[in-house]
Protein backbone atom coordinates (compact mmCIF):
# COMPACT_ATOMS: atom_id res chain seq x y z
CA UNK A 1 0.00 0.00 0.00
CA UNK A 2 2.77 2.45 0.84
CA UNK A 3 4.37 1.99 -2.57
CA UNK A 4 1.57 4.12 -3.98
CA UNK A 5 2.39 6.92 -1.55
CA UNK A 6 6.08 6.69 -2.45
CA UNK A 7 5.25 6.81 -6.17
CA UNK A 8 3.02 9.85 -5.65
CA UNK A 9 5.76 11.50 -3.61
CA UNK A 10 8.32 10.95 -6.36
CA UNK A 11 5.94 12.40 -8.95
CA UNK A 12 5.36 15.45 -6.76
CA UNK A 13 9.09 15.96 -6.22
CA UNK A 14 9.72 15.64 -9.95
CA UNK A 15 7.25 18.40 -10.68
CA UNK A 16 8.63 20.56 -7.86
CA UNK A 17 12.05 20.27 -9.51
CA UNK A 18 10.63 21.16 -12.92
CA UNK A 19 8.64 24.05 -11.48
CA UNK A 20 11.69 25.51 -9.78
CA UNK A 21 13.68 25.33 -13.01
CA UNK A 22 10.74 26.76 -14.97
CA UNK A 23 10.57 29.91 -12.83
CA UNK A 24 14.25 30.58 -13.38
CA UNK A 25 15.90 28.66 -10.57
CA UNK A 26 19.21 26.95 -11.27
CA UNK A 27 19.87 23.26 -10.66
CA UNK A 28 21.10 23.95 -7.12
CA UNK A 29 17.91 25.78 -6.19
CA UNK A 30 15.76 23.06 -7.77
CA UNK A 31 17.56 20.37 -5.77
CA UNK A 32 17.12 22.47 -2.63
CA UNK A 33 13.36 22.58 -3.32
CA UNK A 34 13.36 18.79 -3.63
CA UNK A 35 15.34 18.51 -0.40
CA UNK A 36 12.76 20.61 1.43
CA UNK A 37 10.01 18.53 -0.15
CA UNK A 38 11.63 15.48 1.44
CA UNK A 39 12.45 17.07 4.78
CA UNK A 40 9.53 19.29 5.79
CA UNK A 41 6.80 17.35 7.65
CA UNK A 42 4.05 18.69 5.36
CA UNK A 43 5.42 16.64 2.47
CA UNK A 44 7.27 13.84 4.25
CA UNK A 45 4.05 12.57 5.81
CA UNK A 46 2.06 12.61 2.56
CA UNK A 47 4.81 10.63 0.86
CA UNK A 48 4.84 8.05 3.66
CA UNK A 49 1.15 7.26 4.22
CA UNK A 50 -1.18 6.10 1.44
CA UNK A 51 -4.13 8.40 1.97
CA UNK A 52 -6.03 10.54 -0.58
CA UNK A 53 -3.57 13.31 0.25
CA UNK A 54 -0.72 11.47 -1.52
CA UNK A 55 -2.24 11.62 -5.04
CA UNK A 56 -3.64 15.08 -4.23
CA UNK A 57 -0.13 16.40 -3.56
CA UNK A 58 1.17 14.83 -6.78
CA UNK A 59 -1.70 16.28 -8.82
CA UNK A 60 -1.33 19.68 -7.13
CA UNK A 61 2.38 19.85 -7.96
CA UNK A 62 1.71 18.80 -11.55
CA UNK A 63 -1.17 21.24 -11.90
CA UNK A 64 0.91 24.13 -10.57
CA UNK A 65 3.75 23.32 -12.95
CA UNK A 66 1.46 23.22 -15.98
CA UNK A 67 -0.31 26.40 -14.85
CA UNK A 68 3.05 28.15 -14.80
CA UNK A 69 3.82 26.85 -18.27
CA UNK A 70 0.44 28.04 -19.55
CA UNK A 71 -0.19 31.31 -17.69
CA UNK A 72 3.36 32.64 -17.44
CA UNK A 73 5.35 30.89 -20.17
CA UNK A 74 2.40 31.07 -22.61
CA UNK A 75 2.57 27.46 -23.80
CA UNK A 76 -0.83 26.47 -25.18
CA UNK A 77 -0.08 22.74 -25.02
CA UNK A 78 0.39 23.03 -21.24
CA UNK A 79 -3.39 23.34 -20.86
CA UNK A 80 -3.63 19.63 -21.64
CA UNK A 81 -1.46 18.95 -18.58
CA UNK A 82 -3.61 21.34 -16.54
CA UNK A 83 -6.76 19.42 -17.47
CA UNK A 84 -5.26 16.01 -16.69
CA UNK A 85 -3.71 17.17 -13.40
CA UNK A 86 -6.93 18.72 -12.15
CA UNK A 87 -9.01 15.75 -13.28
CA UNK A 88 -6.76 13.33 -11.40
CA UNK A 89 -6.67 15.70 -8.44
CA UNK A 90 -10.47 15.78 -8.24
CA UNK A 91 -10.53 11.99 -8.27
CA UNK A 92 -8.13 12.05 -5.32
CA UNK A 93 -9.59 14.83 -3.17
CA UNK A 94 -11.82 17.82 -3.80
CA UNK A 95 -9.60 20.56 -2.24
CA UNK A 96 -7.69 20.84 -5.52
CA UNK A 97 -10.48 23.23 -6.51
CA UNK A 98 -8.68 25.72 -4.25
CA UNK A 99 -5.72 25.62 -6.64
CA UNK A 100 -8.17 26.27 -9.47
CA UNK A 101 -9.50 29.27 -7.54
CA UNK A 102 -5.94 30.52 -7.04
CA UNK A 103 -5.25 30.13 -10.76
CA UNK A 104 -8.42 32.05 -11.51
CA UNK A 105 -7.35 34.85 -9.19
CA UNK A 106 -3.97 35.09 -10.88
CA UNK A 107 -5.51 34.93 -14.34
CA UNK A 108 -7.92 37.79 -13.60
CA UNK A 109 -5.27 39.94 -11.91
CA UNK A 110 -2.55 39.48 -14.53
CA UNK A 111 -2.94 41.45 -17.75
CA UNK A 112 -0.93 39.02 -19.85
CA UNK A 113 -2.67 35.92 -18.50
CA UNK A 114 -6.11 37.45 -19.11
CA UNK A 115 -5.54 37.02 -22.83
CA UNK A 116 -6.24 33.32 -22.35
CA UNK A 117 -9.87 34.16 -21.56
CA UNK A 118 -10.41 34.88 -25.25
CA UNK A 119 -8.91 31.54 -26.31
CA UNK A 120 -10.44 28.05 -26.08
CA UNK A 121 -7.59 26.33 -24.24
CA UNK A 122 -8.62 27.05 -20.60
CA UNK A 123 -12.19 25.99 -21.28
CA UNK A 124 -11.07 22.78 -22.96
CA UNK A 125 -8.87 22.08 -19.92
CA UNK A 126 -11.93 22.47 -17.67
CA UNK A 127 -13.92 20.08 -19.87
CA UNK A 128 -11.08 17.54 -19.79
CA UNK A 129 -10.87 17.73 -15.99
CA UNK A 130 -14.64 17.27 -15.70
CA UNK A 131 -14.53 14.32 -18.11
CA UNK A 132 -11.94 12.58 -15.94
CA UNK A 133 -14.00 13.45 -12.86
CA UNK A 134 -17.29 12.31 -14.43
CA UNK A 135 -17.40 8.84 -12.75
CA UNK A 136 -17.53 10.59 -9.37
CA UNK A 137 -20.22 12.98 -10.60
CA UNK A 138 -22.31 10.10 -11.91
CA UNK A 139 -21.97 8.13 -8.68
CA UNK A 140 -22.92 11.18 -6.60
CA UNK A 141 -25.95 11.86 -8.78
CA UNK A 142 -27.10 8.32 -8.05
CA UNK A 143 -26.47 8.59 -4.29
CA UNK A 144 -27.93 11.96 -3.26
CA UNK A 145 -24.59 13.76 -3.75
CA UNK A 146 -23.24 12.02 -0.65
CA UNK A 147 -19.56 12.91 -0.95
CA UNK A 148 -20.30 16.56 -1.75
CA UNK A 149 -22.60 16.78 1.26
CA UNK A 150 -19.87 15.30 3.45
CA UNK A 151 -17.33 17.86 2.25
CA UNK A 152 -19.74 20.78 2.34
CA UNK A 153 -22.84 21.29 4.43
CA UNK A 154 -22.13 18.53 6.95
CA UNK A 155 -18.82 20.11 7.94
CA UNK A 156 -20.57 23.45 8.38
CA UNK A 157 -23.14 21.87 10.70
CA UNK A 158 -20.52 21.00 13.30
CA UNK A 159 -20.42 22.86 16.61
CA UNK A 160 -18.92 26.37 16.56
CA UNK A 161 -15.27 26.17 17.62
CA UNK A 162 -12.73 28.97 17.24
CA UNK A 163 -9.54 27.21 16.14
CA UNK A 164 -7.28 29.76 14.46
CA UNK A 165 -4.65 29.22 17.13
CA UNK A 166 -4.63 25.52 16.20
CA UNK A 167 -4.17 26.41 12.53
CA UNK A 168 -1.09 28.44 13.47
CA UNK A 169 0.19 25.44 15.41
CA UNK A 170 -0.38 23.23 12.38
CA UNK A 171 1.73 25.59 10.26
CA UNK A 172 4.57 25.47 12.77
CA UNK A 173 4.51 21.67 12.70
CA UNK A 174 4.03 21.19 8.95
CA UNK A 175 6.64 23.76 7.91
CA UNK A 176 8.71 23.52 11.11
CA UNK A 177 9.49 26.89 12.75
CA UNK A 178 12.32 27.55 10.29
CA UNK A 179 10.07 27.03 7.27
CA UNK A 180 7.30 29.09 8.85
CA UNK A 181 9.75 31.93 9.49
CA UNK A 182 10.99 31.75 5.90
CA UNK A 183 7.41 31.74 4.58
CA UNK A 184 6.62 34.81 6.67
CA UNK A 185 9.65 36.53 5.19
CA UNK A 186 8.63 35.59 1.66
CA UNK A 187 5.16 37.03 2.21
CA UNK A 188 6.50 40.39 3.40
CA UNK A 189 7.26 43.07 0.83
CA UNK A 190 10.62 43.96 2.33
CA UNK A 191 11.78 40.36 2.11
CA UNK A 192 10.71 40.22 -1.53
CA UNK A 193 13.03 43.10 -2.31
CA UNK A 194 15.82 41.25 -0.50
CA UNK A 195 15.41 38.04 -2.51
CA UNK A 196 16.06 37.86 -6.25
CA UNK A 197 14.01 34.69 -6.72
CA UNK A 198 12.58 35.21 -10.21
CA UNK A 199 10.53 37.69 -12.15
CA UNK A 200 7.34 39.10 -10.64
CA UNK A 201 4.69 37.11 -12.51
CA UNK A 202 6.09 33.77 -11.41
CA UNK A 203 6.25 34.96 -7.82
CA UNK A 204 2.66 36.16 -7.91
CA UNK A 205 1.43 32.84 -9.30
CA UNK A 206 3.20 30.89 -6.57
CA UNK A 207 1.91 33.22 -3.87
CA UNK A 208 -1.64 32.96 -5.22
CA UNK A 209 -1.34 29.17 -5.07
CA UNK A 210 -0.47 29.34 -1.38
CA UNK A 211 -2.53 32.32 -0.23
CA UNK A 212 -5.94 31.25 -1.54
CA UNK A 213 -6.13 27.78 0.07
CA UNK A 214 -4.51 28.98 3.28
CA UNK A 215 -6.88 31.94 3.40
CA UNK A 216 -9.90 29.66 2.99
CA UNK A 217 -8.78 27.45 5.85
CA UNK A 218 -7.93 30.48 7.98
CA UNK A 219 -11.50 31.75 7.60
CA UNK A 220 -12.83 28.25 8.28
CA UNK A 221 -10.78 28.10 11.48
CA UNK A 222 -12.62 31.12 12.86
CA UNK A 223 -15.69 28.97 13.51
CA UNK A 224 -14.65 25.35 13.01
CA UNK A 225 -11.77 22.94 13.51
CA UNK A 226 -9.32 22.68 10.55
CA UNK A 227 -7.79 19.24 10.25
CA UNK A 228 -4.05 19.02 10.75
CA UNK A 229 -3.14 18.10 7.17
CA UNK A 230 -5.52 20.31 5.20
CA UNK A 231 -3.07 23.12 4.45
CA UNK A 232 -0.27 20.77 3.32
CA UNK A 233 -0.73 21.14 -0.48
CA UNK A 234 -0.85 24.93 -0.15
CA UNK A 235 2.86 24.94 0.66
CA UNK A 236 3.91 23.27 -2.60
CA UNK A 237 4.06 26.63 -4.35
CA UNK A 238 6.31 27.95 -1.60
CA UNK A 239 8.96 25.26 -2.05
CA UNK A 240 10.84 27.02 -4.90
CA UNK A 241 10.75 30.26 -2.91
CA UNK A 242 11.85 28.59 0.31
CA UNK A 243 14.65 26.94 -1.64
CA UNK A 244 15.90 30.37 -2.66
CA UNK A 245 16.50 31.16 1.01
CA UNK A 246 18.97 28.27 1.01
CA UNK A 247 20.75 29.04 -2.24
CA UNK A 248 20.45 32.74 -3.14
CA UNK A 249 22.99 34.88 -1.22
CA UNK A 250 21.47 37.28 1.29
CA UNK A 251 21.66 40.99 0.53
CA UNK A 252 23.62 43.21 2.93
CA UNK A 253 21.58 44.17 5.96
CA UNK A 254 18.98 41.41 5.52
CA UNK A 255 18.90 40.05 9.07
CA UNK A 256 16.13 37.55 8.42
CA UNK A 257 18.03 35.91 5.59
CA UNK A 258 21.19 35.72 7.66
CA UNK A 259 19.22 34.07 10.44
CA UNK A 260 17.75 31.55 7.98
CA UNK A 261 21.22 30.82 6.65
CA UNK A 262 22.17 29.71 10.15
CA UNK A 263 18.98 27.76 10.80
CA UNK A 264 18.32 25.71 7.66
CA UNK A 265 21.17 23.22 7.91
CA UNK A 266 20.55 22.18 11.55
CA UNK A 267 16.82 22.11 10.77
CA UNK A 268 17.29 19.55 7.99
CA UNK A 269 19.65 17.48 10.16
CA UNK A 270 17.22 17.58 13.09
CA UNK A 271 14.26 16.51 10.94
CA UNK A 272 16.26 13.68 9.34
CA UNK A 273 17.32 12.44 12.77
CA UNK A 274 13.75 12.65 14.03
CA UNK A 275 12.41 10.64 11.09
CA UNK A 276 15.12 8.03 11.60
CA UNK A 277 14.29 7.61 15.29
CA UNK A 278 10.55 7.46 14.55
CA UNK A 279 11.01 4.85 11.81
CA UNK A 280 13.27 2.77 14.05
CA UNK A 281 10.69 2.90 16.82
CA UNK A 282 7.85 1.87 14.50
CA UNK A 283 9.73 -1.03 12.90
CA UNK A 284 11.99 -2.33 15.67
CA UNK A 285 10.98 -0.47 18.80
CA UNK A 286 13.27 1.41 21.17
CA UNK A 287 14.69 0.10 24.46
CA UNK A 288 12.56 1.21 27.38
CA UNK A 289 9.94 2.88 25.16
CA UNK A 290 6.77 0.76 24.99
CA UNK A 291 4.30 0.98 22.13
CA UNK A 292 1.16 2.95 23.03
Amino acid sequence: MRLGAIACGLIALGYVYRLTRAIGGDRRQALAAVLLGCALPAFFLSGLLMTPDAPLVAAWAAGLYYLQRALVAGQSRAWLGVGVAFGVGLLAKYPIVLLAAAAGGFLLSDAVARRWLARPHPYLAVLLALALFSPVLIWNAQHDWASFAFQGSRRMQQTFEFSTHLLVGHVLVLLFPTGALAAWGIASRSAWRAQAVTEARNRRLLLWSAAVPFGVFAVFSLFNYPHFHWTGPAYIGLLPLLAATLTVPAMPGDRLRRLLDRLWRPTVYLLAAGYTVAATYIVFGLPGVPYP
